[in-house]
Order: C-alpha cells, then structure tokens, then sequence
C-alpha cells in the first residue's frame, strides 16, 4: 500500500465517521424535541421536590441515556438559577391555564 492509498482510505473513513456522528447528533435532538418532558417543565422529582427542567441532555454523542438539570425553588418558592443534575425520576405537573 503507497502513502497516497493509505491517506485515501482514511480520508473516506473519516468522512463515513463524520456523516455517522452528525446522523448521531440529529437523532438525539430530533429525540429530545418529541420527548414528554421540556426545558421550563415545572416536575416532581423522585422525592417528590417540585423543580423545573433548565437544561436536558445525552452522556456522550453516542449515547442513549439523558439527565436533566434542574432548578429547585428556593426559601421563598421562586426558582433558583443554581442547576443540579437528575438522571431518574421526574414527573411532569399539568398547570392549570
């Protein structure tokens, strides 16, 4: 095998990893937009906290498991700015408009 081939095929290779990276990353955020729960959601954590979603997001590029951030209120009951993570648990409350 010359230079000139080997360069080649790791340049098409490297091409294929891109296009597979980005099908990756649609798939996560096409993912996210359907999912049930939402950034700015008002939830119920698993210890039954209220809290509200300020950011959702996958592990790694090519992983199929979430977390949320989320904003717990503070003393006074408004929401916080400080985000902690949350991988299980939470559920949304329906607001009445």
């Amino acid at each position: 095998m010359t230079q000139e081939d080997f360069v080649k095929q790791m340049r098409a290779l490297n091409e294929k990893e891109k296009e597979i990276a980005n099908q990756k990353w649609k798939l996560q955020r096409q993912y996210l937009k359907e999912y049930p729960l939402q950034v700015n959601d008002k939830c119920v954590d698993y210890n039954g906290e209220v809290c509200w979603i300020s950011n959702v997001r996958f592990f790694s590029p090519s992983s199929t498991v979430m977390y949320f951030s989320v904003n717990y209120p503070t003393k006074n009951g408004e929401r916080s700015q400080v985000d902690r993570n949350v991988f299980t648990g939470l559920t949304k409350i329906q607001e009445d408009k």
